[in-house]
C-alpha cells in the first residue's frame, strides 16, 4: 500500500452541507422575523406616545384658554349673580374686563369647542360632547365657569376656570 498515511475513509470537512446552510438560513430568519416584530411594536409604542403627547399638549392649551379667559371675569360687588346664559351648544358669561356688554364666549358644535371673547376664538377639535356649567361653592355662589368634555377616545374630564378678583357681598363691617 501507499506510504503516504492516508486513509480511503477519512474526509476533509472545508465547506458546510446542505443541511447545514439551510439551518443556518432558518435560524437567521427566526431572528430577523423577531427583530422585525420588534420594530414594529417599538413603532406603534412610538406612535401612540406621540398621540398621547398631542392629546395632553391640546388640553392644557384648552385649560390654559378657559382660564385665561375666565380670570378676566370681574363681577361688581353690587351684582347678586353672574350674567351667565346658556343655550343649545352655547355659554356666554358677561363682565368680561368689568363691562357688562362683553363676555366670555364658547360654543360647542360638530364636535368642535369654541373659546372666546368677542375678538378671538381658540377652536378645539376632538370631542364628542361638552355640557357648560356655572361653578358655584359650598354655599351656591357662582365663583367660576366650567366645561365638561368627552374626548373622542371615550374619556371624560372638566375643566373650571375661577373668576378673576372676589367679588364682594354684602355684610357688617369692622
Amino acid at each position: 500500500m501507499s506510504g503516504n498515511g492516508r486513509s480511503c475513509t477519512a474526509r476533509r470537512e472545508d465547506g458546510w452541507t446542505l443541511v447545514e446552510v439551510l439551518v443556518s438560513l432558518s435560524i437567521l430568519s427566526l431572528l430577523a422575523l423577531g427583530a422585525w416584530n420588534a420594530a414594529a411594536v417599538s413603532l406603534r409604542l412610538a406612535s401612540d406616545i406621540r398621540d398621547r403627547a398631542m392629546e395632553a399638549a391640546r388640553l392644557l392649551e384648552l385649560d390654559d384658554r378657559l382660564r385665561g379667559l375666565a380670570g378676566r371675569v370681574r363681577t361688581p360687588y353690587w351684582t347678586a349673580e353672574h350674567a351667565m346664559s346658556l343655550d343649545s351648544g352655547e355659554c356666554r358669561v358677561a363682565w368680561l374686563d368689568g363691562d357688562p356688554d362683553k363676555g366670555l364666549l364658547m360654543s360647542f358644535r360638530e364636535g368642535r369647542l369654541s373659546l372666546g371673547d368677542g375678538e378671538s376664538a381658540a377652536v378645539y377639535a376632538g370631542f364628542r360632547r361638552a355640557v357648560f356649567l356655572s361653578a358655584l361653592d359650598a354655599d351656591g355662589r357662582p365663583y367660576g365657569v366650567s366645561v365638561e368634555l368627552e374626548t373622542d377616545g371615550g374619556r371624560v374630564l372638566a375643566v373650571t376656570g375661577r373668576f378673576g378678583g372676589t367679588p364682594l357681598r354684602g355684610g357688617a363691617s369692622r
